[in-house]
């Protein structure tokens, strides 16, 4: 019943966007830690991570525990163009109203969350402790002023007394083989730690590693007798440096100090922030995170919005008119709609193709006569579309559709009427009874419609209810609130 819509194309993580990906992310201003190429790279396993990239903004897509979500888009144009934000977000939503999904959006920054409230009438919202973003202000964790940072000074000073032969350089891809005898090293040094948790995060963050040709990460090695002993790899993000991973043995005493301090020292760009990722309900992380004095914790919002109109119906309506009563279709209906429906002609002005929705649906090639009534009781089942009938002295004679609800909270109506009934007001007054069933008893914002330019009497009538707000090359579409 989404004719109208286009679904938009993605494609998987890949070495042949990366610079694609890096140029957008290298300018987004959110700094949180999933908007960068890095984290997208280290997490693709889980996430599943596919990317629509238009010339005016980019969309993420996940398929996060066999579920799909998305991040908040993000404008390549202008950063605070609202118009485009708002563009973005309707691709998302029509995706969503296109492949019958709920809509899901994660990491939205703080900065956003107002607009989507009031864009989602009807939404869970989360802001989970453990997935906040530690913020640091790079100029203290490079220079440690005060006597707030003496502690990390002298453990640097003691450091460097202690191993006189250490080092520090950038790391290459030509280094792979000894970041590679690292990660053994490191490996076995966490013996006591090795739970199912930290294998698998070790394993991830190897991957990154395999990918310092692209000078857009800044991998840094600290050395001790000419032996690596410590790794960091971070990455640009608008004006926040993101410290993606940071590994280093132990036993050298003031040794992450140390990494750290020189990873931002040398760092060969501009920076006025780190992101140093979340703690993910560690403690000893936390506390660790802590001691560097963050400036604050970054909120990261993931919504939830589903059709709690359709969610909260047990039971189809009965709605009487003057005239008619529209109530559920039965099962002894099924010949007078397959009537309805088999009216090709007719139904060229309808705008959708029930023979097509009802193939993919049943997932079969030959229809048989029960198949168009299995498809709108699919529809029911699954809080898609609410299909009715349109009877006149209990026969059948037309079908009313609530569909298409865009999260917005706001719904479509759909009608159509035997031929045999034409031009006798059964349209609109069904039609009038819909709309304020949908307005008045199930509480949708608006009511919308859409009619063939060339369907004049459509057009006709629904103006009766509704008024035009725009159109395309193919629709009129009109809205209502009352």
């Amino acid at each position: 019943m989404n004719n109208y819509i286009n679904n938009i194309e993605f494609e998987p993580l890949s070495e042949k966007i990366f610079n694609k990906l890096n140029n957008i992310f290298s300018k987004c201003q959110f700094q949180i830690t999933e908007y960068s190429l890095g984290t997208l790279i280290i997490y693709d396993n889980i996430l599943h991570s596919k990317f629509h990239i238009d010339n005016n903004y980019l969309i993420i897509k996940f398929n996060y525990n066999n579920e799909i979500i998305f991040q908040y888009p993000i404008v390549t144009i202008n950063e605070n163009n609202d118009e485009i934000e708002f563009l973005a977000l309707l691709k998302i939503e029509e995706y969503c109203m296109l492949n019958n999904l709920s809509l899901n959006i994660v990491n939205i920054p703080e900065a956003k969350i107002d607009k989507i409230i009031k864009r989602y009438p009807n939404i869970n919202i989360n802001c989970i402790r453990k997935n906040k973003d530690y913020i640091y202000n790079a100029k203290e964790l490079i220079d440690f002023p005060g006597r707030v940072y003496s502690k990390k000074k002298n453990l640097i000073n003691q450091f460097n007394k202690n191993y006189i032969n250490s080092n520090f350089r950038r790391l290459t891809i030509d280094d792979i083989n000894i970041i590679n005898d690292f990660f053994i090293e490191y490996e076995k040094s966490i013996i006591k730690e090795k739970t199912k948790e930290v294998l698998e995060e070790l394993l991830f963050s190897k991957i990154i590693f395999q990918y310092l040709k692209y000078d857009f990460f800044y991998a840094g090695g600290l050395f001790i007798d000419n032996k690596l002993v410590g790794i960091n790899i971070s990455e640009i993000s608008g004006n926040t440096l993101i410290t993606h991973i940071e590994k280093a043995l132990y036993q050298y005493k003031g040794i992450y100090t140390k990494l750290m301090n020189e990873c931002y020292k040398n760092f060969p760009k501009i920076f006025d922030y780190i992101n140093r990722e979340n703690d993910m309900n560690d403690k000893g992380l936390r506390k660790a995170k802590y001691q560097y004095k963050p400036l604050y914790l970054l909120n990261k919002y993931w919504i939830k919005c589903d059709n709690i109109y359709f969610n909260k119906i047990t039971k189809l309506p009965s709605i009487q008119t003057e005239r008619l009563l529209i109530n559920e279709i039965l099962e002894e209906d099924i010949k007078l709609y397959n009537e309805l429906i088999y009216d090709l002609d007719r139904n060229k002005l309808w705008g959708n193709d029930d023979i097509a929705d009802a193939k993919n649906i049943l997932k079969i090639d030959n229809l048989n006569d029960n198949s168009f009534f299995n498809v709108q009781e699919y529809y029911f089942n699954n809080k898609i579309q609410i299909s009715l009938a349109i009877r006149l002295n209990k026969i059948l004679i037309g079908e009313v559709l609530l569909y298409n609800y865009d999260f917005r909270g706001n719904i479509e109506i759909g009608i159509r009427i035997n031929k045999k009934y034409n031009n006798l007001g059964y349209g609109i007054e069904a039609f009038n009874a819909i709309c304020d069933y949908a307005l008045y008893d199930l509480g949708f914002n608006k009511v919308k419609a859409k009619c063939l330019k060339e369907n004049i009497q459509s057009k006709k009538m629904i103006l009766k209810r509704m008024h035009c707000i725009n159109e395309d090359e193919k629709y009129i579409f009109f809205e209502s609130d009352i």
